[in-house]
């Protein structure tokens, strides 16, 4: 199929939840990671994503198998540019979530070898997440718009829950916003902000030596 640019920029899904651990150990490298956030804003050739990446093709390409195998990434056409044929592929949501997976391994058995599957997951994409975020600022005036917040806590279970909802809404109403502003294609919206959030348990000996 021969796409054009409205496919090319075409709204994709807003959330979807990771299956397997093997899904999220694919979007855990920091290079499939970078990938993802591409392709999540339009669709791309291997070849684009390598220039964009600093990759060599048979490496870009490498890493983008991955990403289609895993069903995280989905081929959408053929184009023609520059008397080449591309191959374009689009992330399948803006947004990937492991609650239900992280939920399962939570209730096996720690030595299961599949619940440590899903602990060295979460704990690789917890890292690329940091990593990213980490080489993608720059000492700039723009630093001062940044909220940075960092604690550590003793939480009852209850209040455990609590927090993971109000996260979630915030997670939820940044969505709305995101779709929002690209439906109507607002132009008042020129600021760029990511948000990385780390909810994430700690030895209890760090916060009771504190």
């Amino acid at each position: 199929m021969e796409i054009d640019d409205k496919i090319i920029q075409e709204e994709i899904e807003d959330h979807f939840e990771l299956q397997t651990a093997d899904q999220l150990q694919a979007i855990s490298d920091p290079i499939r990671y970078r990938m993802i956030l591409l392709l999540r804003e339009k669709a791309m050739t291997g070849a684009q994503l390598s220039r964009a990446l600093g990759l060599s093709r048979a490496r870009a390409h490498y890493y983008l198998k991955t990403l289609v195998d895993s069903g995280l990434v989905r081929f959408r056409g053929d184009r023609l540019d520059n008397g080449l044929i591309g191959k374009y592929y689009r992330t399948i949501a803006s947004y990937f979530s492991y609650d239900h997976l992280a939920d399962r391994g939570y209730q096996m058995d720690p030595t299961d070898p599949e619940a440590i599957k899903i602990y060295k997951a979460i704990n690789d994409f917890a890292i690329t997440l940091l990593e990213t975020s980490r080489s993608d600022m720059k000492v700039s005036e723009e630093l001062a718009r940044a909220y940075h917040f960092n604690l550590d806590t003793s939480l009852t279970e209850e209040q455990y829950k609590s927090i993971l909802n109000e996260i979630r809404t915030i997670v939820n109403h940044l969505l709305a916003i995101k779709h929002e502003n690209l439906h109507q294609h607002n132009q008042n919206a020129p600021l760029n902000f990511r948000t990385t959030i780390l909810f994430t348990p700690i030895p209890k000996n760090l916060i009771q030596n504190k």
